[in-house]
């Protein structure tokens, strides 16, 4: 039922989105190619049309003047739509790795359960899928980016800017492996905290249960501290995070002006005269590059690389040991046509915790066989091997040896110790 449920949703979800994240990256090209183009357009309105009287330009110029807002309402509705899809597209990504997470979950054998934590589960699911939130939308900008700096580039150099461009650009140049960089320790700070916030889940989900003994004990000083110590280390590695967006950040706001600086001035001392069109096409044109480059390809690598980090915790968990339904020495059928042949077999059965390990074995060579309407008591000293013998008919400990048929539904209801006052 499950099974048809996800189906369903897939194939709604496929219906409904329409296009690929492919084509939404080629509108994204096309978006800022629009935009570079109608900024440069600017330009030769300020140099063909401003000294002209006659008809005929004037007519191209209501022409261009048209084609800038045509572009103008072609970004609008490019814009907008590339967002709202990538950021759908992420949260089907986090929605289905949730889902997965949870199917590994209830998969999991009793050995697996042992190489991870309640923790670490709650912390995939909370924090490392919303990284795809955003990363969907920024991460297509390590490629526009460059693209786009290199178009006004071009440009400015055959405007008259000359090679002055290029100094300019040098800045932005030095930007990109310094980026390389900070995505690098983007990714090292995020596997950091995610260790110590699955510490901290932990052992949070330990002191909750056990809050009756620590009060009679009167531990809760101890255990505050440990609490306070496991979350000021997680807290320090958030602030150096949160340290390094500030700088890509105040880079933001330094990079343009410090660029149009550099260009103006080495064109100055190179005998270049300034004039109103070339400054003003090229703080335009600037200001366009700093946006794509300096604003939304940082945050295309930090969300990448964290994005990275998380899809690596991810398929580490999705790794982990499964429960062995089917094997040959596991012989399983839930359907059944008759009650009356439910039940289960077990032949010569040996089972250990510890499959590679050549010791002797938790159960060796057990045999008994369990019909409808029987009630089976197994006694035994602590160790025996009582539960084990249950925990191997539910698949959750490797049968090494011998044979097990079971035909029907298992059911099994543990424990807990009642103590009358």
């Amino acid at each position: 039922m499950g099974q048809r449920t996800e189906e369903s949703q897939e194939t709604k979800a496929k219906s409904a989105s329409g296009y690929t994240p492919g084509v939404w990256l080629l509108v994204l090209h096309v978006r800022l190619t629009l935009h570079t183009i109608s900024k440069s357009i600017d330009q030769l309105f300020l140099d063909e049309y401003r000294d002209t009287n006659d008809e005929k330009a004037l007519q191209n110029f209501y022409v261009m003047s048209a084609m800038i807002i045509i572009f103008g309402i072609i970004y609008i509705l490019l814009y907008h739509p590339y967002f709202f899809k990538m950021t759908r597209k992420g949260m089907q990504l986090r929605i289905a790795c949730c889902n997965l997470v949870y199917r590994k979950a209830l998969r999991l054998s009793h050995k697996a359960l042992g190489k991870t934590t309640v923790g670490q589960m709650v912390n995939l699911i909370s924090n490392d899928v919303n990284r795809f939130d955003n990363s969907l939308i920024f991460i297509p900008f390590i490629l526009t980016g460059p693209l786009q700096t290199l178009i006004t580039v071009l440009y400015l150099y055959w405007e008259g800017l000359d090679w002055p461009v290029f100094v300019g650009c040098s800045v932005l140049l030095l930007y990109l492996p310094f980026q390389m960089f900070m995505g690098r320790l983007f990714s090292k700070l995020r596997a950091k905290t995610a260790i110590l916030t699955d510490e901290r889940i932990r052992l949070m989900n330990e002191i909750i249960p056990s809050m009756r003994v620590i009060k009679m004990y009167t531990w809760e000083i101890p255990f505050a501290k440990m609490v306070e110590i496991a979350r000021r280390l997680e807290v320090n590695k958030i602030k150096i995070t949160s340290l390094l967006r500030g700088v890509n950040m105040a880079l933001f706001f330094v990079s343009a002006k410090v660029i149009i600086f550099l260009a103006l001035v080495v064109f100055i001392l190179n005998g270049g005269t300034i004039t109103a069109q070339l400054v003003f096409v090229a703080i335009a044109l600037f200001n366009n590059a700093r946006t794509s480059l300096t604003l939304f390809f940082p945050y295309g690598i930090s969300q990448g690389s964290e994005a990275l980090i998380s899809m690596k915790r991810i398929q580490e968990f999705l790794l982990l040991e499964e429960k062995e339904l089917q094997s040959k020495h596991i012989d399983k059928t839930e359907k059944i046509n008759n009650a009356d042949d439910a039940g289960v077999w077990l032949d010569e059965m040996s089972a250990s915790w510890a499959e590679e390990d050549h010791s002797e074995p938790t159960l060796n060579k057990i045999s008994f066989n369990v019909t409808p309407g029987e009630l089976i008591v197994i006694v035994g000293s602590v160790g025996a091997g009582k539960s084990s013998i249950l925990l191997s008919v539910l698949s959750e400990i490797p049968i090494t040896n011998g044979h097990m048929k079971v035909r029907g539904k298992v059911a099994y209801a543990r424990y807990s110790q009642i103590i009358n006052k």
